[in-house]
């Protein structure tokens, strides 16, 4: 982490020994930036008895740590990472795979070990959010990607089809002459998007969109070709 950067980044003091600031970091979905002091250990261990996740609060961080559960496990990488998640998830306040219940309290375990373990639901929360902001953030992008593929080929227009030339034996040059191709099918309006098509064309769209029979599609070979200067060899 570059600290510099971090110290540019708005700060807010939170007093975890009140309600309202458990409530702030369990109800909102922002990252977040935990900075553990020195001797950080120490510390928690005298604040622990002044944290306060219990009840109605504590039900929804759960409630809140199932849901990003549930969405993630369709992640691949969530998966490739599932010893690691089960390890995280083992130190944490959680219900017992497969039970909707929320565990009740273990009479094993110190009422010091149990506020523990919901502060580390908590992080994990915070961490799983971030997580599945990304992931949101990805999959958004590859829709984009996979629209805007599909926008290109939703109408018929001139695509690169590079013809060889050198098979002729008597041209020399150019090597090649970018002929296009018509692809995709044809719809109107035309003239909004094909500067140069058979008028027919238009007919044809019409009679086959009025349902009319025929032989073969529409198709909008453009009239016109790119000039192309060739050298050519004769015995």
């Amino acid at each position: 982490l570059d600290f510099d950067t971090m110290e540019a980044l708005p700060h807010e003091l939170l007093n975890l020994s009140e309600k309202v600031a458990f409530e702030r970091l369990v109800q909102s979905e922002n990252h977040l930036v935990v900075l553990f002091p020195e001797n950080s250990q120490a510390f928690m261990e005298r604040q622990l008895g002044q944290w306060y996740l219990e009840g109605k609060l504590l039900q929804q961080l759960l409630e809140k740590l199932h849901s990003v559960i549930q969405e993630l496990k369709a992640m691949p990488s969530f998966h490739a990472n599932a010893d690691l998640f089960r390890t995280l998830l083992a130190l944490c306040y959680y219900p017992s795979r497969g039970s909707g219940k929320f565990p009740a309290s273990d009479s094993a375990e110190t009422e010091e070990t149990q506020t523990r373990r919901k502060i580390h639901s908590l992080l994990l929360l915070k961490a799983l959010q971030v997580v599945r902001t990304r992931w949101r953030e990805a999959r958004k992008v590859s829709l984009r990607a996979n629209r805007s593929t599909q926008v290109q080929d939703d109408y018929c227009r001139l695509r690169e089809l590079r013809i060889n030339l050198v098979s002729t034996r008597y041209i020399i040059l150019p090597e090649s002459y970018n002929a296009n191709n018509c692809v995709g099918p044809c719809q109107s309006p035309l003239s909004t998007r094909i500067p140069d098509y058979y008028s027919h064309t238009i007919f044809l769209l019409r009679m086959h969109e009025q349902g009319m029979p025929l032989q073969r599609a529409p198709c909008c070979v453009p009239v016109k070709y790119s000039k192309s200067l060739m050298v050519t060899f004769t015995s």
